[in-house]
């Protein structure tokens, strides 16, 4: 319960991403699937698959096992398939209230931001506040706000003004914050080029340039957003 496996780990993979049912008949034979294999050392002996899906679209499968082989009865297939037809019209409606709920407070946010920034005062004083609201907003670690200035040498710096983060352990340790970090000799060379053209990027830091991943990697990122 709770685990997270790749789709691809399962036998039922090709089936129930085309929205077929898929019986393991034995999972004996099929160990070579880490989801089988995984069933299987937990004393289970058969399984069946059958999609949850919504119109033509795959939200998630419904699993079913039994302590010995072969524990499928074909004549129970329409049934489990309208009960697998109503769990997967509840899982959509959730994600769509989710979505909705999120679009709403980001939504929120942005209204607070602009309530704060147009009244005069001190930004030290109103930024935070707009990151923390932000931030809850969208359930991240951690907010940054950025400014770019340049060095003595005419290099292009930015440095970390205003910061939130979610809880004091998510803090960088000290020594190791976004202080006059050079875009180019910092391995940085593509943020200033997509930053400069206006252009907000995302992503799994996985799949980031070497050079940026070892950056990030030590401020324990595994994704962000970034937007001029």
């Amino acid at each position: 319960v709770g685990r997270r496996m790749s789709v691809s780990a399962t036998a039922a993979a090709g089936d129930v991403s085309a929205g077929r049912p898929h019986l393991t008949p034995d999972l004996a034979a099929e160990t070579g699937f880490a989801a089988e294999r995984a069933i299987y050392m937990a004393g289970f002996r058969s399984r069946l698959n059958l999609p949850l899906r919504v119109n033509e679209k795959v939200v998630g499968a419904l699993n079913l096992v039994w302590m010995h082989a072969q524990g499928y009865i074909g004549m129970n297939m329409a049934l489990l398939g309208q009960v697998a037809a109503a769990i997967a019209l509840a899982l959509e409606k959730s994600r769509l209230f989710d979505e909705t709920r999120r679009r709403d407070a980001i939504l929120e946010s942005l209204t607070f931001a602009s309530e704060q920034l147009l009244m005069p005062g001190d930004l030290g004083e109103v930024l935070p506040g707009v990151l923390a609201q932000l931030g809850r907003a969208v359930a991240v670690s951690r907010a940054y706000i950025f400014q770019n200035h340049t060095s003595a040498e005419g290099a292009l710096l930015h440095s970390a003004r205003y910061e939130w983060v979610a809880s004091d352990d998510l803090r960088v340790t000290r020594g190791d914050d976004w202080v006059n970090i050079p875009y180019e000799a910092a391995g940085f060379a593509r943020w200033k080029e997509m930053l400069a053209a206006g252009r907000p990027f995302h992503g799994l830091v996985r799949e980031f340039p070497a050079v940026e991943r070892e950056v990030l990697a030590r401020r324990r990122v595994r994704s962000l957003a970034v937007v001029p």
